[in-house]
């Protein structure tokens, strides 16, 4: 049934106007590539990942810099207004109340992304159920190559280590991404502990704070 759905997907390359979208918001130009991202609603078992992707593409100048991020929510304009503003998103929020945006792009399964470049479909969410990350990945190495791709999401790690660490800290781990795994040297164990005291100090969400925890527990011995 899945594989059924997924051939009723729109082909790649499909212009936003042969969508029929091409007065919708997502018709906007930008010289950015364009992610959009279709939620079932505001409520319910998908709002986690409506949080995730809104702090997300709202919170990170790597993203910010690099891309165009729009939500599209298939739920009712006041109820995505008031949850836009109660959270303070800073990313583009569409409500499609009636669905029109979400049947044009066959999401048959929420969240689902879509990559557009000039106009044109260039990328498509295939599996239900992968992360963030890997929709960042899998879109930018589409669009600007996998070595970009990897360069960025590496850019945006460091840019969290930063804000949950401070610079200082930042800078003292910046070659830890690249080490091989070493628990047993005393620097390395003085120096996860600090890290690990800033995290849990830093008022960042719990998402976040876990992307971090398990940066550090890979790298380093607690």
């Amino acid at each position: 049934q899945f594989q059924k759905a997924l051939a009723n997907d729109p082909p790649v390359g499909t212009s936003l106007e042969r969508l029929g979208l091409d007065h919708s918001p997502l018709a906007t130009r930008h010289s950015l590539p364009l992610l959009v991202v279709v939620f079932g609603g505001c409520e319910g078992c998908g709002a986690q990942r409506l949080r995730e992707w809104a702090e997300v593409l709202s919170n990170w100048e790597t993203w910010r810099k690099h891309l165009k991020g729009v939500l599209v929510i298939q739920d009712k304009e006041e109820k995505v207004q008031e949850a836009v503003k109660r959270n303070g998103w800073e990313v583009t929020v569409i409500a499609d109340e009636g669905g029109k945006i979400g049947k044009k792009l066959n999401a048959f399964f929420t969240p689902r992304a879509y990559g557009f470049e000039g106009g044109r479909l260039v990328w498509v969410q295939k599996r239900a159920s992968i992360g963030v990350v890997e929709v960042l990945e899998s879109f930018l190495g589409q669009v600007k190559g996998n070595e970009k791709a990897k360069e960025l999401v590496n850019a945006w790690s460091a840019e969290m280590r930063e804000k949950v660490w401070g610079k200082e800290m930042a800078e003292l781990t910046k070659g830890m991404v690249d080490l091989p795994y070493s628990p047993s040297t005393q620097r390395t164990q003085s120096l996860s502990r600090k890290l690990f005291a800033r995290l849990m100090r830093n008022n960042l969400s719990i998402w976040h704070q876990t992307c971090m925890l398990v940066w550090l527990a890979g790298r380093c011995s607690l």
